[in-house]
């Protein structure tokens, strides 16, 4: 149940992920497994959180730290701690404390997935951003091919209204990592036509521009002489 319920929160299918979790929360418990609880609070509460209930998430992340600190599982109680710092900043409460207690276990740990979260989650915690600490995040998100998670940071930037370089980052890198993650590019898209309809526009040109090139390559390497040529034209 919980790699169906992991699968079904990355996919972004919040109902089905909270249906598994909460099955894998119940069977963990029945068999006095606590990592499997540990772990399935932990992702309640990232499903909690992302319909929009920081209230709730504290409470199931509160729940899963401790399950995790009884039976010794600090890295889970970190990842609790990150959501509850999360959760807490939604509802407008000082969270980075919470923050900054897991980045410590997770750097401890060297674990970079965990370090690259909490960066993310303190780099846009305060009014601007703190780009040392965002552009580390996006390091490590990049060096671990998680272009999801590099496509929700660059959207942070651009509705912050900055970046490392100074201006937000540009449309067309940002439908490219969104088109990539293959979770979010409809919603950023729509975003884009109130926001940069000329930006937009242009990005869009570009990569229907690359499209076309890729199908003619594509017909370049299984045709004979002649249909080359008509390919190359562009007929």
């Amino acid at each position: 149940m919980g790699p169906l319920g992991a699968a079904s929160l990355g996919l972004g299918d919040l109902v089905a992920a909270g249906r598994f979790l909460s099955r894998q929360e119940f069977l963990a418990k029945s068999v006095d497994d606590s990592f499997g609880a540990a772990r399935a609070l932990v992702w309640l509460a990232e499903v909690a959180l992302s319909l929009g209930s920081p209230s709730d998430a504290i409470e199931i992340a509160t729940r899963g730290r401790g399950v995790a600190e009884a039976a010794g599982l600090t890295t889970w109680g970190a990842y609790a701690n990150r959501i509850i710092g999360r959760a807490m900043r939604e509802r407008g409460e000082a969270g980075a404390p919470v923050t900054e207690a897991a980045l410590a276990v997770f750097q401890g740990q060297r674990l970079p997935l965990g370090e690259a979260l909490c960066l993310w989650d303190l780099g846009v915690a305060g009014e601007g951003a703190d780009h040392a600490r965002l552009s580390k995040a996006l390091g490590i998100f990049a060096s671990l091919g998680l272009v999801d998670r590099v496509s929700e940071v660059l959207l942070d930037l651009r509705r912050i209204g900055t970046s490392p370089r100074g201006a937000s980052p540009d449309v067309d890198v940002l439908l490219s990592a969104v088109g990539l993650s293959g979770r979010c590019s409809e919603a950023v898209e729509s975003e884009l036509v109130h926001d940069d309809p000329i930006g937009l526009a242009k990005a869009t040109a570009a990569r229907t521009s690359t499209k076309r090139n890729v199908a003619r390559l594509a017909l370049l390497s299984i045709s004979p002489p002649g249909l080359v040529v008509l390919a190359a034209l562009g007929v």
